[in-house]
């Protein structure tokens, strides 16, 4: 939406944003086997990599959230010939999201061995782990507050970088939503399991 020519190359959009996604879910689920002390480090990563990869040919969304920002942010006057654009990107974000939990699964559950299969540990991460420190249980309310702030919070750092303050080299753009990321997973990864983007929500419940 807000790339220029991107309607014109939707079939680049939509793929790269896809790929992107799968990337996402694919860091997110095999930090995972670390205890989830890696994770942080390894979504911000790769939000960073694939920001300066695909991020001026797609914009760099990955994340439902982040698109629905991004066509509001647009104003009225886009909003209605945008809505179709959006709702293509948030299925390819979807779709991308599942093709990142089966290459997890792939890796994860199964390791060839002469010809055959070897059954391995499952790989998909659980949404909202449980807290190392017994004291702290989080409930739901809880969960969803933490998830709702902090997505607010990096949304808005995201719609800055495109709309206000951004700065004009992609590098550094990428780098501050890459941090961004990294700190909203530190702060609420035990409270809510830092989600931050409805497509990894909705398709790790299902996996």
């Amino acid at each position: 939406m807000e790339v220029k020519g991107g309607k014109e190359n939707i079939g680049y959009v939509l793929l790269f944003e896809a790929i992107g996604t799968a990337n996402l879910l694919y860091a997110i689920n095999t930090s995972a086997s670390d205890a989830g002390h890696l994770q942080p480090f390894a979504i911000g990563l790769t939000i960073f990599g694939n920001i300066c990869i695909m991020g001026e040919v797609s914009g760099g969304h990955f994340n439902p959230a982040v698109t629905l920002g991004v066509l509001i942010a647009e104003g009225r006057q886009n909003f209605v010939s945008n809505i179709p654009y959006a709702i293509a990107i948030i299925c390819a974000q979807i779709v991308g999201a599942t093709a990142g939990c089966l290459s997890t699964m792939y890796s994860q559950y199964y390791l060839p061995n002469k010809g055959s299969f070897t059954p391995l540990q499952p790989g998909i991460a659980a949404l909202k782990p449980n807290s190392p420190n017994p004291t702290l249980k989080h409930g739901m309310l809880q969960s969803l507050w933490s998830e709702m702030i902090l997505t607010c919070f990096f949304v808005s750092v995201i719609l800055s970088a495109k709309y206000l303050n951004g700065a004009k080299d992609l590098f550094l753009n990428a780098l501050v939503i890459g941090l961004t990321l990294f700190c909203c997973v530190t702060i609420g990864g035990d409270v809510s399991g830092g989600c931050y983007n409805p497509a990894v929500g909705l398709v790790q419940i299902i996996f």
